[in-house]
């Protein structure tokens, strides 16, 4: 996964944590991980390294990451 996506969906993941009133501490304790993984991946999209656990982060807010099929565009020369 490139590290600015992952920077991207820690900042996005540190705005839903806010918006639900959630602790790191919480979060952490409720996917069995460490406080330090949630603030890494917060603050620089460390840590938290597998799509699963990036998967159940978001799932934990209620969101599903799925891929975004690309579609068939024509090019033209």
């Amino acid at each position: 996964m490139q590290e600015d996506l992952r920077k991207r969906l820690g900042r996005k993941a540190k705005e839903l944590r806010k918006k639900k009133k959630k602790t790191q501490q919480e979060v952490a304790e409720a996917l069995n991980l460490a406080r330090t993984d949630i603030s890494g991946f917060e603050s620089k999209g460390e840590r938290i390294t597998t799509l699963e656990k990036i998967e159940a982060l978001f799932n934990f807010f209620g969101y599903e990451i799925k891929p975004i099929e690309k579609k068939n565009t024509p090019t033209y020369a």
